[in-house]
């Protein structure tokens, strides 16, 4: 069996940290800032269609970002498919994206 978990969050950026002289370094690891899993489905265009028509507003004025991710049942399970989405103010919908460049090295964004 498949689920689709459908997460929200903030944004797509790498942790930094800022020493006490001021200097700032890039530390490399993928910062989401605040992340919010809000559901799922066992059916990937239900879980499509809610995401992109942001029903019950699952944006809430923060979540610029949105993902499915297919996964299977079980312990550690593998996700089969992921679909990114970013919020279009203009709209006030989601509009599927392609990955972003720094979430490319890493998996299983909802559950494992």
């Amino acid at each position: 069996m498949i689920i689709y978990v459908i997460m929200t969050f903030e944004k797509v950026d790498t942790e930094k940290y800022t020493y006490s002289n001021g200097i700032v370094e890039d530390l490399g690891i993928l910062d989401l800032g605040c992340e919010r899993i809000v559901g799922y489905y066992t059916d990937i265009q239900d879980a499509y269609n809610r995401v992109i028509n942001n029903r019950c507003d699952i944006w809430e004025g923060c979540y610029h970002y949105a993902l499915i991710e297919g996964v299977y049942d079980g312990l550690y399970p593998r996700t089969k498919e992921l679909l990114w989405f970013k919020y279009n103010r203009e709209t006030g919908k989601y509009e599927e994206i392609e990955r972003p460049e720094l979430t490319k090295r890493q998996c299983n964004f909802t559950i494992g």
